[in-house]
């Protein structure tokens, strides 16, 4: 509760929101994990909460961070507030410049997890782009997990893979754009199959034993170690394929590098959701 003063220049109207959130880092001080969503909060509160971020206590015990905050408020977290910050879950689709306030606020950060409406389209038109600061600028980055944003599952005439080769040709672009994150272990990107424009009605041609679907695995196997040869520091590479008949993840295209340096893949069931290749390791 926030109760103020006679001689106290506490405007409720506009700080209290801020203020509990302030009160429970004061209270809470050894979260490891935070998740915070803004989404509502008016622009006075939201200003207000980053003066109180300016002057109040950091939060030094949190290391993961979820959250769906703007841009520059989570510039605002980063820098006053969660210094220890080395994992970073963004909920939204990834804002064009969002990346810049991550490395200026959090140059350490060592995992990400991003969203992107086609992300194998779009994840290269942001490598490729004119965004301030890029992902392969985050030099620190262990583990990339470049997710699907929720939404209506349409079929991807812009960006769309029109052939099976092209499944290779898109991803060693892609990887051509991360040979410099020496640091980078693990890659997780997600599609969903409507993104393949040229199966048609990918429902029933995906089933097992269905020509196209034998295709598909086939040439997402071949990019994966195409990957791999490319990206030698990294030492898993996988795609998450979401499912053509349900809301979630169909199967798991996972490539490990084995003892002699080749990228080892295998198709599995999806794990955990939130741990590597669905989320960042907690």
């Amino acid at each position: 509760m926030v109760l103020s003063q006679d001689d106290d220049t506490f405007d409720e109207g506009k700080e209290f929101l801020p203020a509990l959130i302030m009160s429970t880092k004061k209270h809470l001080p050894g979260v490891t994990y935070l998740s915070l969503s803004l989404h509502g909060l008016s622009s006075l509160e939201i200003a207000s909460l980053h003066k109180m971020l300016y002057k109040g206590p950091s939060w030094d015990a949190v290391e993961v961070l979820k959250s769906d905050l703007q841009p520059v408020t989570l510039w605002e977290f980063l820098r006053n507030s969660l210094r220890n910050v080395d994992s970073i879950d963004i909920v939204p689709s990834m804002a064009r410049h969002r990346v810049t306030f991550i490395k200026a606020g959090c140059p350490h950060l060592r995992r990400l997890r991003v969203n992107f409406r086609n992300p194998l389209y779009d994840f290269l038109q942001h490598l490729t782009g004119n965004s301030w600061v890029k992902l392969n600028e985050l030099e620190n980055i262990e583990q990339l997990v470049i997710q699907r944003s929720p939404g209506p599952e349409t079929v991807h005439q812009t960006g769309g893979i029109h052939r099976p080769i092209d499944i290779t040709d898109r991803l060693c672009e892609i990887a051509d754009h991360l040979r410099d994150l020496t640091a980078l272990r693990q890659l997780s990107m997600e599609f969903h199959p409507r993104v393949m424009t040229w199966i048609m009605f990918p429902h029933p041609r995906l089933n097992p034993g269905h020509y196209r679907r034998i295709e598909l695995d086939t040439f997402v196997m071949t990019a994966i170690m195409a990957m791999g040869a490319r990206l030698l520091q990294v030492e898993e590479i996988c795609l998450v394929e979401r499912s053509a008949v349900f809301n979630g993840v169909n199967m798991v295209h996972r490539g490990v590098r084995d003892p002699n340096g080749e990228m080892a893949v295998t198709i599995e069931a999806p794990g955990h959701e939130n741990s590597f290749p669905l989320n960042i390791s907690h």
